[in-house]
């Protein structure tokens, strides 16, 4: 793993199909401490975590990822002002629950620098 990868920072999405209706991506808080759709809420993940915990922060269901880490910068770059009075303090900014954007999301997944 190079240096400039040591410290980049990802966050955690969930994508899983019961959330499909949500109106915005789900994210973890930090620490693993529940989900959130604020970017600003969501917490940073180191890659040393990120293959450490592997299975736990992946996750598929019939063969497709659900939950998966990728750069904060490219969640940031899909990223829109949270629409008025829908989070708490319109908290954001948020990324809108559509298929090409977790599509975007996915093809941008970390991929594990470790042999599986």
């Amino acid at each position: 793993m190079s240096d400039a990868q040591e410290h980049q920072q990802y966050l955690i999405c969930d994508i899983r199909s019961e959330f499909k209706k949500n109106p915005f991506i789900t994210f973890w808080r930090p620490d693993d401490a529940g989900y959130c759709y604020p970017l600003t809420w969501a917490g940073n993940y180191a890659p040393q975590s990120i293959e450490a915990n592997w299975n736990y922060y992946n996750a598929h269901d019939e063969g497709r990822s659900i939950r998966f880490a990728v750069l904060r910068s490219v969640a940031e770059k899909l990223a829109v002002t949270t629409p008025p009075r829908m989070i708490s303090g319109d908290a954001g900014p948020v990324v809108l629950n559509k298929h090409a954007l977790r599509r975007k999301l996915l093809k941008a997944a970390y991929v594990s620098q470790l042999p599986r």
